[in-house]
């Protein structure tokens, strides 16, 4: 990007776009996408987490997992009871 006397500096919270040539089809670009140098590694369903809760958990307790721009819901499966 060229910066000339002109342009005023961005201001704090303001939108930034990025114009960028890629080979897709625009179909198949969603918001959140992001762009990798390396191929990412392959999906899971399933992660495994240690975590530290004011409550108790319980055995299939629903809750919800936010990745980058993601969001999917799931349930707690507890291991070693």
């Amino acid at each position: 990007m060229r910066k000339t006397s002109q342009q005023k500096p961005p201001m704090p919270g303001s939108v930034s776009r990025l114009t960028s040539r890629v080979m897709r089809k625009k179909e198949q670009i969603n918001r959140g996408d992001w762009l990798l140098a390396d191929v990412p590694p392959e999906p899971f369903t399933r992660v495994i987490v240690e975590l530290q809760t004011h409550t108790p958990l319980t055995q299939w307790q629903p809750l919800h997992i936010h990745h980058a721009a993601s969001h999917v819901t799931g349930r707690v499966s507890l291991l070693g009871r």
